[in-house]
């Protein structure tokens, strides 16, 4: 089991990180999606979106979660990248840009008359479905459970409320299959100045989904204190690297225009 700390890789390269930022932005063959839709589009009945890039081949699902706190921009920006490249080689890419749209649009951690979506993913009965925190988690909940991903990776911005300082860190869940994977993730030079810590908060999405539904999740923490163009690249990075390691092999097409690309896929 991984246990909390600094890992390998105590101190984490920002100028490397700098450097890097857009070669990472052009491997991952992003594009605009304009005013169409992309083939993957499609929402719950909630209305929070969903997108599917699915590849020539079947193979794993990696789930991608941003947007649950509206006061964290890369983690949304990074999934809108995703959201209009292209698909795996092989498997499926499941994309939910804005988990909750509705604190995005006002910049706050949660909406007015909304708690904090990511301590909400708890047991609920019929008496809480009024809740509108409570209604999206469960939504959110019941398609991951229909999707059963390979792998769940939940994108957040970290003000040091974990010990991990200005690194990223992994925090990890304490099912022996969160722990492998995050093992492998650490192990790549890509991630190497990743961190980890655990296990993520109770009634958190990556609790949930690693202890209820028994799916491989993490929780992803980038710093703040990062400017936003590298905590995008940091996100991307590991994403490639998690298809990586899920074997479902390359993105296709580089863009010719990074940085138009990032404008108008902007959430």
């Amino acid at each position: 089991m991984i246990q909390g700390g600094r890992g390998r890789a105590a101190i984490f390269g920002i100028a490397r990180l700098s450097l890097a930022t857009m070669s990472m932005l052009s491997l991952l063959g992003c594009r605009s999606m304009g005013a169409t839709k992309s083939p993957g589009y499609g929402s719950s009945p909630g209305g929070f979106r969903i997108v599917r890039l699915d590849g020539r081949e079947s193979g794993p699902t990696l789930l991608i979660v941003a947007g649950i706190h509206g006061d964290e921009s890369s983690g949304p920006e990074a999934a809108e990248f995703l959201a209009a490249g292209r698909p795996p080689a092989r498997g499926t890419l499941v994309i939910v840009p804005a988990a909750c749209l509705e604190a995005l649009a006002v910049g706050q951690r949660w909406a007015p008359g909304w708690s904090d979506l990511n301590r909400a993913f708890i047991a609920s009965g019929p008496h809480e479905t009024q809740d509108r925190t409570a209604a999206r988690a469960a939504e959110i909940l019941a398609f991951i459970e229909a999707e059963r991903p390979d792998l769940l990776l939940d994108l957040h911005e970290s003000d040091r409320n974990w010990s991990e300082g200005d690194a990223p860190a992994l925090v990890v869940p304490l099912s022996t299959a969160a722990n492998e994977l995050a093992l492998a993730l650490l192990e790549s030079p890509a991630l190497a100045g990743f961190s980890f810590t655990g296990p993520p908060p109770a009634g958190s999405l990556v609790a949930a989904v690693d202890g209820r539904l028994a799916i491989p999740a993490l929780l992803v923490e980038v710093p703040d204190a990062l400017d936003e163009a590298d905590r995008v690249a940091v996100f991307l990075a590991l994403v490639e690297t998690a298809m990586d390691i899920l074997g479902m092999g390359a993105r296709t097409e580089v863009p010719q225009d990074v940085s138009a690309a990032r404008q108008s896929s902007r959430p």
